[in-house]
């Protein structure tokens, strides 16, 4: 997942801001290796959930992987995004700096 170090940098960047990334997995593996995998690409600001009853791929529709979910303050979806993207520069994060400052998508 070549974005995972990308959506790291943007959890750090934007933290004091509210900004929470969270890498989902959907493994059937041990939690060990999937930690161990993120510790390879070194990402050490976003938090893990394992979605061990498969849940999310029933409540959000995706094409594939990587799928990237924008949720504002109230849980809601503002934007889905399939495929990798460059989170921490550019128009990608200008648009979730605006999320952030105003709760709604610019």
């Amino acid at each position: 997942m070549a974005e995972l170090p990308a959506l790291d940098s943007l959890q750090a960047k934007l933290r004091d801001k509210g900004l929470h990334v969270v890498a989902v997995s959907l493994d059937r593996k041990p939690l060990a290796d999937v930690a161990a995998f993120l510790e390879e690409r070194r990402v050490e600001q976003m938090k893990l959930y394992v979605d061990t009853d498969r849940q999310i791929p029933l409540k959000w529709q995706y094409a594939g992987v990587p799928a990237s979910f924008l949720i504002g303050r109230d849980g809601v979806v503002i934007e889905q995004f399939d495929g990798p993207r460059e989170w921490d520069k550019g128009e990608m994060l200008t648009k979730i700096e605006a999320v952030l400052g105003t709760g709604v998508t610019p």
